[in-house]
């Protein structure tokens, strides 16, 4: 069993760095708190994990572009009691937010995220994130990315808890400009 949060990196002025603790008792004791180390960037946020049938863990999060004010997606592999280096999924100009992580029963690892707007917000999303849009990668020994969604305002995409079935693909998803009203999408498709 894992778990990984984010918090306020105390020795760096507003940057944000990802922890983890796992444990082998159902949750009844717990590892001592790791946090996962800044390679590419700063502020590391929002993390998501999942695991397969094998035993690894996978986890996704956001973290600043060292060279712009953009966010990426960046993915780490714990296996053998250590994550691997972390890589950017889809290294673009985009501003990547709320990314999400799920493997199917096939070993294929999906990353969701959202694009546009800001930096980071508190609240209801601004007016800055219309226009944003649902974007999808697989991993099969390379990385698969695609924009799902074209029009309207797409974010925060959501992927099942359960394994899935490969290859079909359940993603939810919210949709509308801000303030509101918003509409929760649900599709399956085929990546």
């Amino acid at each position: 069993m894992y778990i990984a949060w984010y918090a306020t990196n105390q020795t760096v002025e507003r940057n944000a760095q990802i922890g983890w603790v796992s444990s082998t008792d159902h949750g009844k004791t717990w590892s001592q708190p790791q946090l996962v180390p800044e390679t590419y960037g700063i502020d590391q946020r929002d993390p998501s994990l999942a695991a397969d049938s094998h035993g690894k863990v996978y986890m996704v999060w956001k973290e600043k572009d060292p060279s712009s004010p953009q966010n990426q997606t960046m993915y780490s592999v714990l296996s053998g009691g250590s994550w691997s280096k972390p890589v950017r999924v889809n290294p673009d100009g985009q501003n990547q937010l709320n990314p999400t992580v799920q493997v199917d029963n096939a070993t294929n690892v999906y990353v969701g995220w959202h694009t546009g707007g800001p930096y980071q917000w508190g609240g209801d999303p601004p007016g800055a994130y219309n226009g944003a849009q649902i974007w999808l990668a697989k991993f099969n020994g390379t990385w698969t990315a695609k924009q799902l969604t074209s029009s309207a305002t797409n974010r925060f995409i959501n992927l099942p808890a359960n394994p899935m079935q490969s290859p079909s693909v359940q993603i939810a998803w919210v949709e509308g400009d801000s303030p509101h009203p918003y509409n929760i999408e649900f599709a399956t498709l085929k990546f």
